[in-house]
């Protein structure tokens, strides 16, 4: 049966046309250098790659990223300032050039997370989860805690957003909160 299918399948496909000299040089450089990939990240010259965003620094369009080699996984797309990258004994030989396809695909999400350091006070993360549900269409995760001694309350927050200029809105708007003493993004391990 497979040999019979197989078969008709090669019947019903027309012969390619080969591409005449003229054809192969008009070929812009640009077209053969730049592959798009779904994640919005381009790796110059190559096709076919497994490339996937790193959890441990959640990059964004418009972060400065590198490609990491991995054994086994494809490339692991980091922030350049990434710890986790940083710490790798064999960094030089296993980084490759990538960039963003743009600065923020329209309708992409990328997804962050942010920690939000203040005084513990009555309201504090009501008014925290209002600005992100005013700043950003998603929110993933929430998560907080409070330290008695220092009466200070940690409210981490995964969002996803579409690049790192609403990723600094978001977090301008959050340190303009009251009490609100420390805006940072988070680096997982």
């Amino acid at each position: 049966v497979y040999n019979f299918l197989h078969s008709k399948e090669q019947k019903d496909v027309p012969p390619a046309e080969p591409l005449t000299n003229e054809q192969t040089l008009n070929k812009p450089e640009t077209e053969a250098m730049k592959i798009q990939h779904e994640n919005g990240v381009m790796v110059r010259g190559v096709n076919n790659l497994m490339i996937r965003l790193s959890r441990c620094c959640s990059p964004v369009p418009g972060d400065q990223i590198v490609g990491y080699v991995t054994r086994g996984r494809g490339i692991s797309v980091h922030r350049k300032d990434c710890p986790n990258l940083l710490n790798e004994p064999d960094l030089q030989q296993r980084t490759i050039p990538v960039e963003w396809e743009s600065t923020g695909q329209l309708g992409a999400d990328y997804v962050t997370e942010i920690r939000v350091v203040g005084f513990d006070r009555n309201g504090l993360i009501n008014e925290v989860l209002h600005v992100v549900n005013h700043s950003v269409k998603t929110l993933r995760n929430v998560n907080g805690k409070v330290d008695d001694k220092t009466s200070t309350a940690t409210v981490t927050i995964k969002v996803a957003i579409s690049n790192t200029a609403q990723l600094e809105d978001l977090m301008v708007k959050l340190r303009n909160i009251p009490d609100v003493y420390e805006v940072t993004r988070v680096n997982n391990k």
